[in-house]
């Protein structure tokens, strides 16, 4: 695949280097990505990448900030290839708030409220991910935001399989079973 590199004002040149830029280029790991785009002349350039979200255990909405490079190349056939890769070793942050459900509405400042929302989306996730993603199971947050899970109608093996759960470390007195 033949790339050219995008730069402001210029008109682009066709790089031809048939081992540069492959179809998996862009899933590479970090280091190899930015090292190879540098080596082709892609243009590269620090940036941030804003990601409004609503997580599905609230009403509330935020703006994350990722930190990383934007990369933009032209194929072959003078496509434009852009894409933004997050910097591993720093950490995505909070933006915004842009609305507070009434659960998190007493959180003022934008990097609590983040994290809270963050952690009790993570904790229903990786719940989740314990128990299986296909296991049909219902599952609610209390007044307290204690993950509650309800196991009725499953069958007493599974059910005792996910009971036994709320003992890791990561879900101990944050994760309720009923049922």
């Amino acid at each position: 695949m033949n790339f050219s590199v995008i730069q402001p004002g210029i008109k682009p040149a066709i790089i031809n280097d048939s081992s540069a830029l492959t179809d998996d280029w862009f899933s590479r790991p970090y280091d190899e990505l930015l090292a190879e785009a540098t080596r082709v002349g892609a243009l590269v350039g620090s940036a941030e990448h804003i990601t409004r979200w609503s997580p599905d255990t609230c009403k509330c909405k935020l703006d994350q900030i990722s930190h990383g490079v934007t990369i933009r190349v032209i194929d072959n056939k003078k496509q434009i290839r852009e894409i933004f890769v997050v910097d591993p070793t720093k950490n995505i942050t909070e933006g915004e708030s842009i609305n507070l459900c009434p659960s998190h509405a007493h959180l003022l400042f934008p990097k609590d409220h983040f994290d809270v929302v963050l952690e009790e989306n993570q904790r229903k996730n990786r719940f989740q991910a314990a128990i299986g993603y296909d296991l049909p199971y219902k599952w609610s947050f209390d007044v307290n935001r204690i993950l509650v899970v309800d196991v009725n109608g499953l069958t007493p093996l599974i059910a005792n399989a996910i009971r036994s759960l709320v003992n890791d470390p990561q879900f101990k007195n944050k994760v309720i079973i009923n049922g």
